[in-house]
């Protein structure tokens, strides 16, 4: 996961990381957790498990909003 990590130049806090590992190993078994029997209980877990850190990421990028300018033809002067 780390070389997946630097290879991208994704730099996560070390508990988004530490969801991602968890996460790909959920993902990994959720099939078997499908066939019968099936335990409801630890495939809604695995699914929670699984999203965590897509949540986490989500919550802690903070992106500026893009302004649209009321008038698309007329040009925007920038300030500096």
């Amino acid at each position: 996961m780390q070389d997946f990590l630097a290879e991208y130049c994704l730099y996560l806090d070390p508990e988004i990381e530490d969801a991602l590992r968890v996460a790909k190993n959920c993902a990994t078994s959720h099939e078997d957790f499908l066939t019968p029997p099936k335990d409801i209980e630890l495939i809604e877990k695995n699914w929670i498990d699984i999203h965590k850190p897509f949540n986490m990421i989500r919550a802690k990028i903070k992106l500026p909003s893009i302004p649209i300018p009321e008038d698309p033809q007329k040009p925007r002067s920038i300030v500096m």
